[in-house]
């Protein structure tokens, strides 16, 4: 796709700028597309669809996605992933299964296209700032999920852990799971600061699994934190250490 003799600085930045005018490009035209059948949660789907793949090949990213039957049979369910870094856009654009929203923090909404697309296609915005304004988001939501049987991504997290493992859960993902009373499915994505160089031809590969579904009966949010966080350690651990086994 590149001349092969590109110095890594100039293959990053062209790989950049071409990344940001896809992005955008389909953003543009989701957005258009929204705007004649506003908060339909397919608005959502067709712009992962759309945007992931040739955005992969534009970073030189080899996926993998292991066990995509564990994340579409258990739907409706409650998704949690690790957030790393902005990759994670189209690395997990990848993975999301139909009929699935996803929750992202307010601020989102000023970014040209993709934030007001992110609105129209009826995905949750949280003002994390104003806890009051986020439960009540929070509870919207959850009525809307229930009504439709929608599945909802969340990073527990709540903000980048720029390759320092995981940062702390938040209990939102936890709370929701047991009242929707929907199953819990970790999706774990292997550490891109370890295994991708994106001045690169070859950027390197990316490991993501759905872990098996976690049921909610009987469990509280705490325990089911808990429960999450410890699984979703061990699979990146063992992701990891096989992606570092010589190829």
């Amino acid at each position: 796709m590149y001349p092969k003799n590109l110095p890594e600085w100039v293959l990053f930045l062209v790989r950049s700028t071409l990344l940001a005018v896809w992005f955008f490009a389909v953003s543009g035209l989701l957005f258009v597309i929204s705007i004649f059948r506003p908060f339909h949660h397919t608005n959502g789907t067709l712009f992962c669809r759309w945007l992931s793949p040739l955005a992969l090949k534009i970073l030189g990213i080899e996926l993998e996605f292991r066990h995509p039957e564990k994340a579409t049979q258990a739907q409706p369910c409650i998704f949690v992933g690790n957030h790393q870094h902005l990759i994670d856009v189209y690395t997990f654009s990848y993975t999301l299964s139909e009929r699935t929203i996803t929750l992202g923090k307010k601020s989102l909404r000023f970014i040209p296209f993709f934030g007001w697309l992110y609105w129209l296609s009826g995905q949750v915005l949280i003002d994390r700032g104003n806890n009051e304004k986020a439960v009540a988001t929070l509870d919207r939501a959850m009525d809307i999920i229930r009504e439709k049987k929608l599945s909802l991504f969340i990073f527990p997290e709540g903000t980048r852990s720029r390759g320092r493992a995981f940062g702390p859960f938040k209990k939102g993902a936890f709370h929701m799971a047991v009242r929707s009373g929907f199953p819990l499915v970790p999706v774990i994505a292997s550490d891109y600061f370890r295994h991708l160089k994106l001045g690169r031809w070859h950027a390197g590969k990316v490991i993501m699994e759905a872990l098996d579904p976690i049921r909610v009966e009987g469990r509280t949010a705490e325990e089911l934190l808990k429960e999450s966080r410890e699984k979703m350690v061990v699979a990146l651990d063992r992701i990891n250490e096989e992606l570092a086994q010589p190829r």
